[in-house]
């Protein structure tokens, strides 16, 4: 699926090479576009001279391409190069390759499959005279001037490597490589080569490999490749300034890789060394699927390995599984040399920030840690806001947001050699200013990813009426996937297996007959879960409720007691203090969940206790404190049995924390201590079940107040604990 780069299509002239031969195809092609066969299948063409490929066109690269030295490939805007499995396009040292696309005309270099594959062709692989620190010293003289006898090496048959840092193998300007085999590869190229506005997307293999040269890139996007965004060796010292690596957690190996020695066996302290200097860069590698091949390697966004250095200035990285990995005594001397550094960084909800493996001695305190060390690191609910859409594949947007942590930053600017220029934000796309949004660069010319099937959800809702608390037995149905299901006792419904995005919840049966059947539900189902918003039934009033035993009221909610000892609840219920099963206001007294009779009720401002018949205490609402008892700080919105088996003779609610008393007269407290309310004789920050009241009094009453309590013995003495900035405790202090 192509988007949402746009190609347009016009007349194109006539083409100079002679090997270009018109292909007609009516039934696929527009009759206005030029349409061109180049080489054949199993054959390698070579071009040695001048060739033009003019501006719309369509070609079809059957056969492998290879740019020879004093060969060169002009392309113009908006040319689409379609490549038939396992070609290549070789651009040999001393060739040249001039790509001048445009932002509304990309060029194009992906396969000839309509539905395209990672692998589905070869690659681009552009081979230069620009230093290198491996093969041998046999480099001839030449190539822009230079003196011969630096190092060579070879790939493919290709030789590449030399003595001229300038060198040139032209220009690659608004350019799209996808669906390669290995992307494009930049191996031994000159800081002459212009490679600007430069997406490499849907890589079998790595997105961009550069080994050794010079080379300067500058607005690079390397999306959804399934090794490495980028990998780096054998000597790199250019440098790459507004770099995008966004990877997809389905299948990659890691954003960002750095290395000096060229594979395994190579000199990690070879020279020249890899140190490229690379600036503005966003790189975005969220915790691997389970089915990502390289989840046992613990994917990272930045490693540094075989005596790999560099300089990383405002480096931004999202979300990511690992952000630093380093590696071996080589590359962790750099980082004790000041030579392998990040200045200004930026990261959100990493699930880890170095990697746990031990690092070589070598690094001692310098090692990942140190490195960041002055991270700007943003974890919880705000580290998602920090760009305006920075996961999504299909269309990212990676402004930082106008006012948030990443766009208030400052970075380190870089230093201004070669193409670098002297920004401080952080990462590859300016924020989003105040005066005015801006367009990122990569808009227009750029390739997202096809549409993935949506994630599958649970929804889950409570259906209710005032006065009657859940409705059960209610039939829920499920647009547009057609699930069904039916409220339980309490008038909840959960249906799994969803698809995330637009939902309709209608009620199609058990609507008791007094009552109106809502109306349709609409939601976005999205993440893991979703709550849809919950159906209040409009039922004939219930008949007045006879209140006999008890009121007690919180801060915006009542509870009362009827003559059988049923409760009922009404008033605000943000918390689940009324006790039905949801967090819905209710105008009316609704049920009490659970079916519990009791015999007294208390209240504290945002939750509720009741006392059974046989002494048994329960508690629903808030519980941010262990107020409910329960041993846990999670909110309940039906009545909890209090932990401790204790037999209670009365309850008394305070803000956040619950008193009662046994019927053996011993006072136990819990929920918040900050200020001693318990009365165990701490200020703990709270204690999440019945813990006793020391001084070994035995009382008659309780009440409690916001943040103190008091008990009353039976020779009418009267004790104090808790907070007593007021005086409220009355001991005189």
């Amino acid at each position: 699926m192509h988007v949402p780069a746009i190609l347009v299509a016009s007349v194109a002239a006539a083409l100079s090479a002679s090997m270009l031969t018109p292909r007609t195809s009516p039934s696929a092609l527009a009759p206005t576009r030029a349409d061109l066969v180049v080489g054949a299948t199993g054959q390698t063409t070579t071009l040695n001279r001048q060739t033009h490929w003019p501006a719309h066109s369509r070609v079809a690269l059957t056969g492998s391409l290879r740019i020879a030295a004093g060969g060169a490939l002009d392309i113009s805007a908006g040319t689409l190069i379609e490549a038939a499995p396992g070609v290549t396009i070789v651009v040999e040292r001393g060739g040249r390759l001039n790509v001048t696309g445009t932002q509304n005309e990309p060029v194009v270099l992906t396969c000839q499959s309509e539905a395209s594959t990672p692998g589905c062709w070869g690659g681009l692989v552009i081979l230069g005279n620009a230093p290198i620190n491996h093969g041998a010293l046999t480099s001839p003289a030449g190539g822009r001037g230079g003196t011969g006898g630096c190092r060579e090496a070879t790939l493919d048959g290709g030789l590449y490597g030399g003595c001229t840092a300038d060198d040139s193998s032209g220009v690659l300007r608004y350019t799209r490589v996808q669906y390669a085999t290995h992307g494009l590869r930049v191996l031994g190229v000159g800081s002459r080569t212009v490679l600007r506005d430069v997406q490499v997307h849907r890589s079998q293999g790595h997105g961009l490999e550069v080994i050794g040269g010079t080379a300067q890139l500058q607005y690079v996007a390397l999306t959804t490749n399934a090794q490495y965004g980028l990998i780096y060796s054998g000597g790199w010292t250019g440098q790459a300034q507004y770099v995008v690596v966004q990877q997809d957690a389905t299948g990659y190996a890691g954003g960002i890789f750095g290395r000096n020695a060229v594979g395994s066996g190579g000199n990690a302290d070879a020279t020249p060394r890899s140190a490229p200097t690379l600036a503005n860069v966003t790189v975005i590698t969220p915790p691997s699927a389970a089915g990502n091949p390289y989840l046992a390697a613990s994917p990272a966004s930045l490693r540094f390995d075989r005596g790999a250095a560099g300089r990383l200035h405002n480096m931004l990285l999202i979300e990511p599984a690992i952000a630093l990995d380093v590696d071996g005594a080589a590359t962790c001397s750099q980082i004790v040399a000041g030579l392998l550094t990040i200045q200004g960084l930026g990261i959100t909800a990493p699930v880890q920030l170095t990697d746990p493996d031990a690092d070589a001695a070598e690094c001692a305190t310098q090692g990942e840690r140190f490195v960041m060390s002055t991270a700007i690191t943003v974890t919880g609910t705000d580290a998602r806001v920090q760009l305006k859409e920075a996961i999504d594949v299909v269309l990212p947007d990676l402004r930082a947001v106008s006012g948030s942590v990443i766009a208030l930053a400052t970075g380190v600017a870089p230093p201004t050699v070669g193409l670098l220029q002297a920004v401080t934000y952080l990462g590859a796309i300016a924020p989003v200013s105040t005066a005015g949004e801006g367009i990122p660069w990569y808009s227009g010319w750029t390739l997202g990813e096809a549409l993935a099937p949506p994630p599958l959800v649970t929804l889950d809702g409570v259906v209710s009426a005032p006065g009657r608390g859940g409705i059960a037995g209610v039939g829920v149905h499920i647009e547009p996937v057609g699930l069904n299901a039916t409220t339980d006792a309490l008038g909840r419904f959960v249906v799994a297996g969803v698809p995330a995005g637009p939902v309709e919840v209608s009620f199609v049966s058990g609507v008791p007959p007094d009552c109106q059947t809502p109306a349709v539900v609409r939601a976005v189902a999205s993440g893991t879960s979703t709550h849809l918003a919950d159906a209040v039934l409009t039922c004939a009033p219930p008949a007045p409720i006879l209140v006999a035993r008890s009121l007690v009221s919180g801060s915006f909610h009542t509870c009362g007691l009827t003559n059988a000892g049923v409760a009922y609840c009404w008033g605000v219920n943000s918390s689940g203090q009324l006790g039905d099963g949801s967090t819905v206001q209710r105008t009316a007294p609704v049920l009490v969940s659970g079916g519990n009779s009791f015999v007294s009720l208390t209240a504290g401002p945002l939750h509720t206790c009741a006392l059974t018949s046989a002494g048994a205490a329960f508690c629903w609402g808030s519980n941010s404190f262990s107020e409910i008892g329960d041993g846990t700080t999670t909110v309940r919105t039906v009545p909890t049995q209090v932990n401790g088996n204790l037999i209670f003779a009365t309850l008394a609610a305070g803000e956040s924390h619950t008193c009662g008393l046994t019927t053996t007269s011993l006072a136990f407290c819990w929920g918040r201590n900050f200020e001693g309310q318990i009365g165990d004789g701490t200020s703990t920050q709270s204690r999440p079940s019945p813990t006793p009241v020391l001084g070994g009094q035995t009382f008659t009453a309780l009440t409690a107040g916001q943040l103190h309590t008091c008990g009353l013995t039976s020779s009418g003495a009267a004790f104090c604990w808790g907070w007593n900035v007021f005086g409220q405790l009355g001991d005189a202090s």
